[in-house]
Parts: structure tokens; sequence; C-alpha cells
């Protein structure tokens, strides 16, 4: 009973069960990154998410197959990025370069940019996104790549538990893993 999977800890799981080379080096997901939708971008790029493979805790990847980098299809922030649970893929969205159209975003939503001190100007449609620098932007989006990794966590150890009911509970969870990658990684909440 002390070796089942359900008394074994996610690291030491993840730690067993990754797959490796033949040299016992651990195999990541892949990366994909397709071309950003025109006038658009990738705010973190191929070498910032194979950092985070060395600094995060293993089980965060265990049973992650890719995160891709993929050109938005509608407006910008519907959505930044999604989990896939079927696909075990991460799929982050492109952003205009320059500045964010949005059309009636949600306070909590325009709370939630101020924290990362975007500059944000009102008009008569919704607002107007402007970023003070690049490297705010990159953390905008570390943590939008950390909170579907807690997703992908909170699907890949649903045996171990009773798994969240409903969209706002499991949006709640993956927060909840969000904060706990930021404060694992800069000691601190970044938001």
């Amino acid at each position: 009973m002390s070796n089942s999977y359900r008394t074994r800890s996610k690291n030491i799981i993840a730690r067993t069960r990754m797959p490796r080379d033949k040299n016992g080096r651990i195999i990541f997901p892949r990366i994909v990154v397709r071309k950003p939708k025109r006038g658009d971008k990738h705010p973190l790029n191929r070498k910032l998410i194979t950092v985070s493979y060395n600094k995060l805790p293993l089980e965060y990847f265990y049973g992650l197959k890719e995160i891709e980098l993929r050109a938005r299809s509608s407006d910008v922030g519907d959505p930044f990025g999604k989990y896939s649970p079927s696909a075990k893929k991460i799929i982050l969205y492109s952003v205009p370069k320059k500045q964010w159209n949005m059309s009636n975003p949600p306070k909590s939503f325009i709370a939630s940019l101020r924290r990362y001190h975007a500059k944000i100007t009102n008009t008569k449609d919704g607002i107007i996104v402007e970023w003070e620098s690049d490297i705010v932007l990159i953390m905008f989006f570390i943590s939008i790549l950390f909170h579907e990794l807690g997703h992908h966590y909170m699907h890949q150890y649903k045996c171990k538990r009773k798994p969240a009911m409903g969209v706002y509970l499991n949006e709640w969870h993956a927060d909840a893993q969000m904060i706990k990658l930021q404060k694992h990684v800069f000691k601190t909440r970044i938001d």
C-alpha cells in the first residue's frame, strides 16, 4: 500500500515516469511555434518556455505533450491561452504588437491588467491597452502559461483526488496553481 499511485507524491510519480532519452535525460514537452497573426507577436518564445522546464517542478510537465504558440483567430484575449485535456496540449495565442483594442472586458480583467502596470485608456467601444515595456507583457504571459499549467496539473492528477466541479471552480484551482508557481519561481506573487 505504501508504494501505490494514490500514496506516492506527485513529484516522485513525475520523476520516475517522465520520458527519457538514451542517455537518461528527461524529454520535456515539445514546443511548436507557429507564425503569429499579421501585426501580432508571441510575447513568450521557445527559449523562455525552455527556461521554465528547469525552474518549475516536474509534476507540472508530466503527461504534457506539447506547448504551441499559435496565431489568434478572434479578438485579442478571447482567449490568451487554453489547455486541451484530450490532446494534453497548452496553446498560447498571439497578441497585437502595439496596442490592444478590447470591447467591454470584465472589470476583474481590467483590474488584472492594472496589476501588471498596463496603461488602459477608456473609449466609447471598450478599452485600449498599452504595455510600458516588453518585460511587463512577458510577465503577464508567464502568468497565463502558469495558469494553463495549473489546468494540466489538475487534469493529470485527477485520479489522486476528486476533480473540481464546474467551470468557476476549475478556474479558481488553476489560478491557485498559478500563484503557487509564481511564488516558486519569483519567491513572491508577480501580479
